[in-house]
């Protein structure tokens, strides 16, 4: 299991996520764009057999600035250099000043709630824009994909732009400790490739589980805050905001890609902690006993490799009365000998080399010597002790509740680990060329 190294740019913490009241209406219909929920003012609808929809609303989820014209009763919407242009109960949509295609919907007005609402087709203006709409009649859902020139891959329904990915791979060599020995080809080119990979997946299986837990980026008071937030670093930093958006390889959408990350992370964490919080104190112990991602391990700690090198075989033969009197005596771990019936604990907790071994071992399984950036460890994998769990259940307890968040967030990065699809505009980034050697060049300066 890999951990997780999501990078958090800021810190903006959102308690709670209010949907906006709207009226319920017959044939109401959902609207996923790129996973998550568009949530509406006013709500989309089957008229016929099509799905309309709240015209701002939709021109905002899609990027598009829309204009109304009032003495012709005409829409137009921009994005991305295209222009649509449609009419109140016209059928024609117009693209680029050329008549498109005639729908089978016009664009309405209604009255709701004592106000005007403009209804467009939805699928009309999302097509006409290049996106994918897909129709789940089980759900009354409608899924639209939203790929650009500059998307160079999707994870499962989110797709990665160019931009998220040059900033991740920016990000991701300027931590890399050997930058000057890169030459392209490389395998180790190859192996940070890959990382980017992993990291933008990381990115995808925090989108995922926000939507699965019922957040959205179109959700008004969670966008709202993100846009506030731009502001106010912009207004604090004034005409240097888009400098060190420059330097740190960002875009102001990238920017507001990471707010979005904090946010989620930050009210997904809460939110989890809460629900395993919520279950009631004589179930807790049969939850850590179950759990096969919370164990038990002891570890015998030594800077000096030679001094484990010359007591593993007794290690390894040990019971656990005289594996702990190892641990007194060679170990260099205070916490160690602070708990010596050995650490609880779950993915995540630990450094990375020392979980990962500890989870490949069976209960009552010694390790080999296994290096760490601190040290050297011998561990032992020991059967998890019901009397101590018990005995020291709220402490034990608060800490796993905690570290759920982070758990379901692994297990999404594995389900999406394989939904990976590769765009054209991925064959076309030279990797080398256009990250490694401009941050060589910047490093050089």
């Amino acid at each position: 299991m890999k951990k997780i190294i999501f990078l958090a740019i800021a810190t903006l913490i959102l308690t709670s996520c209010l949907t906006p009241f709207a009226l319920a209406v017959e044939n109401e219909v959902s609207v996923v764009l790129n996973g998550f929920e568009v949530i509406f003012d006013v709500p989309g609808r089957l008229i016929g057999d099509r799905t309309m929809v709240g015209l701002r609303k939709t021109a905002e989820a899609l990027g598009a600035e829309v204009r109304w014209i009032g003495e012709t009763r005409e829409i137009i919407l921009e994005r991305n250099g295209d222009e649509i242009k449609l009419a109140i109960d016209s059928y024609d949509l117009y693209k680029n000043g050329e008549l498109s295609y005639t729908m089978d919907t016009a664009p309405v007005i209604i009255e709701e709630s004592g106000e005007s609402r403009t209804l467009v087709p939805l699928r009309a203006i999302s097509e006409a824009f290049g996106c994918t709409v897909t129709w789940d009649g089980a759900t009354r859902t409608a899924y639209i994909s939203d790929i650009s020139d500059k998307t160079v891959l999707t994870v499962e329904s989110y797709p990665i732009d160019y931009d998220l990915y040059s900033y991740f791979a920016n990000y991701y060599l300027s931590t890399y400790p050997d930058l000057y020995n890169l030459v392209d080809n490389s395998e180790q080119i190859a192996e940070i490739q890959a990382s980017v990979i992993d990291v933008l997946i990381e990115y995808a299986a925090i989108m995922k589980l926000s939507s699965q837990n019922g957040l959205s980026i179109y959700e008004p008071e969670i966008k709202d805050a993100v846009d506030i937030a731009v502001e106010d670093y912009r207004t604090f930093y004034s005409d240097a905001f888009d400098e060190i958006l420059s330097s740190s390889h960002m875009t102001e959408k990238v920017f507001k890609d990471m707010l979005y990350i904090t946010v989620f992370g930050a009210s997904l964490s809460s939110r989890i902690a809460n629900t395993y919080n919520s279950i009631p104190n004589e179930e807790r112990a049969d939850i850590l006993l179950g759990d096969a991602t919370y164990i038990r391990c002891a570890h015998i700690f030594n800077e000096d490799y030679s001094v484990l090198e010359s007591i593993l075989d007794s290690a390894k033969t040990a019971t656990d009365e005289e594996f702990f009197a190892l641990v007194n005596e060679y170990g260099t771990d205070p916490g160690a000998v602070s708990e010596p019936t050995g650490y609880y604990f779950s993915y995540g907790e630990m450094v990375e080399e020392f979980e990962s071994a500890a989870f490949d071992l069976a209960e009552n399984q010694t390790s080999d010597i296994i290096a760490s950036p601190f040290g050297y460890h011998i561990i032992r994998r020991l059967p998890k002790d019901i009397s101590y769990i018990e005995n020291n259940i709220e402490s034990l307890y608060k800490t796993y509740a905690e570290n759920r968040y982070y758990c379901q967030l692994l297990d999404a990065a594995d389900s999406l680990s394989d939904q990976i699809t590769y765009l054209p505009a991925y064959n076309d980034i030279d990797f080398y060329s256009e990250f490694v050697e401009p941050l060589k060049a910047d490093l050089d300066n």
